[in-house]
């Protein structure tokens, strides 16, 4: 009985200690030993300029990502998901509605600034918000969103930018959960 206890206890001040809505089992606050330490996820590896840790092997809206986690002296301050990297506009805008999709299901409406589209013209579907966010960022290189009503545990929002590297035009498109 007291073993039964101690287990629904320590559920409790993990759920106590749940303070982002993110991606899989990690919450803010963590250390970089405790992030590297759901190895199903793994392998993990450093990332230099940032002193955080990233994985090949994330899960974000069903599919498998890279994930980055950034740390201050409190612990995992920010993931970072990479939705999209590549070179195909196309590919990027359906993962940018995909990601759209996640933060509407999740936190209800979404907000993005730099696109209006007339309520006049029916129901925003995705084709139109792919089409329209296509658009934006080929020329003017980059989309963001969040939800309108953020939640309390996090800053979520997601960009959809362009970058021209020697020629060559890449797309990315990120998602944030960084403790408020």
């Amino acid at each position: 009985m007291r073993l039964l206890i101690a287990i629904l206890l320590s559920g409790l001040l993990l759920q106590a200690k749940a303070q982002t809505p993110g991606p899989g089992p990690w919450l803010f606050g963590m250390s970089k030993a405790e992030v590297t330490k759901f190895e199903s996820f793994g392998p993990y590896k450093d990332v230099s300029s940032t002193g955080g840790v990233e994985t090949p092997n994330g899960i974000f809206n069903g599919k498998k990502t890279n994930i980055s986690f950034a740390f201050d002296e409190k612990g995992l301050k920010q993931i970072h998901v990479w939705a999209y990297e590549g070179r195909s506009l196309d590919d990027a805008a359906e993962a940018w509605t995909a990601a759209y999709q996640y933060l509407q299901k999740s936190y209800g409406a979404v907000e993005v600034p730099q696109i209006e589209i007339d309520p006049k013209s029916g129901p925003v579907t995705p084709e139109i918000l792919s089409l329209a966010v296509k658009m934006h960022v080929d020329v003017l290189g980059k989309v963001q969103m969040a939800p309108e009503k953020m939640p309390a545990e996090a800053v979520v929002y997601s960009s959809f930018m362009k970058n021209d590297i020697r020629g060559s035009t890449y797309y990315y498109v990120f998602v944030y959960f960084e403790r408020p």
